[in-house]
């Protein structure tokens, strides 16, 4: 059986259906890169929220020393329900409370304000520098001020709103260019086999 001319309708939706498989895979690994890099990074507004955060565990300090750090410590734990400590130079505890193992094994994994937030689902943690930087606050990285919070949600568009978008750009766009024209010749068929034989295929 010998195939279609090239310029059968089999080639043009075969065709048709091949660039929308390259666009969409296209747009979803751009899309999906852009989103990437556009959120591994905090921004001018969080890196303001987390130095008032390290402003005040200054202040605590400076004012009443390891007491006002763990009043501090204990309203931002309560606020935004995250791990915190403020560590001398020597990443000696400032609170009453000394490190533990645990608490010392997430000092080797700390990032500077300017670090990338790190892989996808973690919860990184950020050291902010006090003003003569000779202690620092060390703290979890709240949810509501993760850069990434909401790329469950942009997932879901690339991989399920925006698919169905463009299919049924596609179908649209089919219907247009072929299955249209058919349309219109089945009605002039009819008209003609009717014995109306003013009938036309398009303008004329």
């Amino acid at each position: 059986m010998s195939l279609p001319g090239r310029h059968s309708l089999l080639w043009k939706l075969s065709g048709a259906l091949a660039l929308f498989c390259l666009l969409l895979v296209s747009l979803h690994v751009d899309i999906g890169r852009l989103l990437l890099q556009n959120t591994s990074y905090l921004s001018d507004s969080t890196k303001a929220v987390l130095g008032d955060y390290a402003h005040a565990a200054e202040r605590a300090w400076r004012e009443d020393g390891a007491e006002g750090v763990d009043g501090f410590l204990r309203a931002l734990r309560e606020r935004e329900q995250v791990w915190a400590v403020v560590v001398d130079a020597e990443l000696r505890s400032l609170s009453s409370q000394p490190l533990d193992g645990e608490a010392r094994q997430r000092l080797d994994f700390v990032r500077a304000l300017d670090f990338s937030v790190g892989r996808p689902g973690g919860t990184p943690a950020f050291s902010i520098p006090f003003s003569d930087d000779q202690a620092r606050l060390i703290m979890e990285l709240p949810q509501r001020l993760n850069p990434r919070r909401y790329n469950d949600i942009w997932e879901v568009l690339l991989q399920r709103v925006l698919p169905a978008v463009l299919a049924v750009l596609l179908g649209l766009l089919l219907y247009r260019v072929l299955i249209a024209p058919l349309a219109i010749l089945r009605r002039q068929a009819v008209a003609l086999s009717a014995g109306d034989l003013e009938a036309r295929v398009g303008p004329g």
